[in-house]
């Protein structure tokens, strides 16, 4: 069934990364979250933020995880927070 360049799945984001990253994208949340522009917050600014948000995921997670796992992780998050929103108010 899985060939030889089949992916191998990743281990679930324990309680400790998810928390990891809730709490420094918040403390990031104007850079993170911020339109780019010009002066106050380039891609540059974003990517470094970034950076640090995953510097502090690795030093709580078992397994070392990547930039695009964490910015798609907290993308998740929010997805799910605003459905969980959407339907505590209907």
């Amino acid at each position: 069934m899985e060939g030889p360049s089949a992916k191998k799945r990743r281990p679930n984001f324990s309680e400790a990364e998810v928390y990891a990253i809730v709490s420094e994208v918040t403390k990031r949340q104007q850079i993170i979250l911020g339109k780019l522009d010009s002066t106050r917050c380039t891609l540059k600014l974003k990517n470094h933020a970034w950076g640090e948000v995953l510097n502090a995921v690795n030093a709580v997670a078992r397994f070392p995880r990547n930039v695009v796992e964490v910015r798609r992780k907290f993308s998740d998050l929010r997805v799910s927070v605003k459905k969980k929103a959407a339907q505590d108010k209907a």
